[in-house]
Parts: C-alpha cells; sequence; structure tokens
C-alpha cells in the first residue's frame, strides 16, 4: 500500500505537469483513433485522454526514469531522491518480492539491491515494524520533497500557495520535531529566488534551528553569528537571539516590542530551551516545560 501511494503521487505530480505544460508531451503530435473521437465530445477531452495516456507510459518506467525526467525535464534538485535512491529502490524490490514471489528472495531482489549476500536466495525476506515505520517515514520524505520542490517551482509567485506551503511544514514537521525533514524541506524553500524576504528570513531560522536539534549546529553558528537583524522585524531578531542563547538581550527586546505575543512565547518550537531558562520560568510559572 506504501509503495502504492507512492506511485499514485508520481502519476498525480507527471498529470499536473503534462496539463500546466503540454508541449512536455508534444500534444500537437499526438493522434487517436476514429472511434475516440466519436465517442468523445469536445477537444478537452480528447487532450485528457492524451494526458492519461502519456502518464500511464511515463509510470511504465523505473524509479531511475522518473528521477531522470524531473531533473531534466522539470529541472528540480531531488536531493532528497539522491541522498535515498537505494533505500527507495530495495523498499520498491520488497514489495514486488512480496507481491510477486510471496516473499522469498530470488536473483531479481539481488540484481537490486547488490549488496544481499547469494546464499540468502531462496529464503524468506521477513519484514518487521521497525522496517515498515523507517519505509514510512522514506517514502514521506522523498515524496514531500518532490511534491514542495514542484510547488515551489511552479507557484513560488502566488503567495497564497507559499502561505500554504509554509503552514503544511511548520505543522506536520517542525511543531512535531521531525527536524530532519523540516530542515530538508526548509532548505528547498530557500532555493527558489521567489521567496519574498519575510518568507527567505523565517526559512533561515527555522532551519538553523532544525540543525541545532539535530546536534548540528556548529554547521550553521558562523553564518547565525555573522547575521544583520537590524532590517528585521522584531520577531526575527528575536529568533536569531534565541538561536544565540543570548536570552538577556532576548528578554530585554522581548518588553520592547509587541510582534510576539505570550502564546508565541510559549508555543513556537524555536523557544523549546528558552522555556527552561530561569527567566521565562519566573515569569511564566504556569507553563509546563516538556
Amino acid at each position: 500500500m506504501l509503495v502504492t501511494y507512492f506511485e499514485s503521487l508520481i502519476a498525480s505530480v507527471l498529470r499536473e505537469s503534462f496539463v500546466k505544460h503540454p508541449q512536455r508531451i508534444s500534444l500537437d503530435e499526438k493522434s487517436v483513433s476514429y472511434k475516440v473521437l466519436t465517442e468523445l465530445n469536445n477537444i478537452e477531452e480528447i487532450r485528457n485522454i492524451l494526458i492519461d495516456q502519456e502518464v500511464t507510459n511515463k509510470m511504465y518506467g523505473s524509479l531511475c526514469d522518473w528521477k531522470k525526467y524531473f531533473q531534466k525535464i522539470i529541472k528540480i534538485d531531488l536531493k532528497a531522491w539522491e541522498d535515498e535512491f537505494e533505500t527507495i529502490q530495495e523498499i520498491f524490490a520488497r514489495r514486488n518480492l512480496y507481491v510477486h514471489n510471496n516473499g522469498i528472495i530470488n536473483t531479481i531482489y539481488m540484481n537490486v539491491v547488490k549488496n544481499t549476500k547469494k546464499d540468502l536466495v531462496g529464503k524468506d525476506l521477513n519484514i518487521d515494524r521497525e522496517y515498515i515505520d523507517n519505509a514510512i517515514d522514506i517514502i514521506e520524505y522523498v515524496g514531500m520533497s518532490l511534491v514542495i520542490e514542484i510547488w515551489i517551482k511552479e507557484y513560488g509567485d502566488n503567495q497564497d500557495e507559499i502561505d500554504n506551503m509554509m503552514s503544511i511544514i511548520y505543522e506536520e514537521y517542525l511543531d512535531v520535531q521531525r527536524w530532519k525533514m523540516a530542515r530538508h524541506f526548509y532548505e528547498i524553500c530557500l532555493k527558489s529566488p521567489k521567496l519574498l524576504d519575510a518568507d527567505r528570513i523565517l526559512c533561515k531560522i527555522n532551519s538553523w534551528l532544525c540543525y541545532k536539534w539535530l546536534g548540528e549546529y556548529d554547521k550553521v553558528k558562523m553564518e547565525v553569528e555573522g547575521i544583520d537583524t537590524s532590517a528585521y522585524k522584531p520577531r526575527y531578531i528575536l529568533g536569531v537571539l534565541v538561536l544565540k542563547e543570548d536570552y538577556s538581550k532576548f528578554f530585554e527586546f522581548y518588553d520592547q516590542q509587541t510582534d510576539i505575543g505570550e502564546t508565541e512565547l510559549k508555543e513556537w518550537p524555536l523557544f523549546i530551551e528558552l522555556r527552561k531558562s530561569e527567566e521565562f520560568l519566573k515569569r511564566f510559572p504556569e507553563v509546563e516545560i516538556k
């Protein structure tokens, strides 16, 4: 079901791509049978059939074929796919093994998963809870990466769409502390030249937060320390101060502004460590620290 869901996502992305950019399938060069023409009412229906045929043709391709299409034709990076490609291939191969060979390892699986020991051929390939959980995370990671990259590329100049995407990343990943995925998704957004300054700053601060919680803050520390916040809104200045763990300046500036209130201070993941500070506990003793 997981692989089927992923395949459905790929098909949906391809269909949206062809609808928005019909030149990608050269509709002018396509043809349909006389029988089909007699059964359809208008050009729109013919176009949809041709698009559906092209989607079907593409779906017969391999993971490698899909990756090449998205990278070369749509021109997106798909870094997540590059990083996890062998793992995705193994997930697909294992699914096919269970569907077509009752989970018994064969040479087809071995040809895909190169590090499989030869003496395992003919033996059961078990799937446990840990494997399923990891597979779900990987498929979600690469699937969302694809959606966000294309969304930003195609709709990055529509602020409502950007706001919607930012909300999804915040609510589904940052707010529930899924730091690795949140960091990657914010970094995808940062590659877009279409982002407004406010969105870009927010993405940077939230991605830096992810680095911090992943134990990799040293990779961005110099960037954080060197950033000029003089032209920033108060909320972003406070964000940088809390990343620097300069809590004294934080509360001094917090008391002088109205951009961020108590609710955000108590709930925004950026302030997790701040909420453990002596000053915060003194001001908000009723807040339960998790």
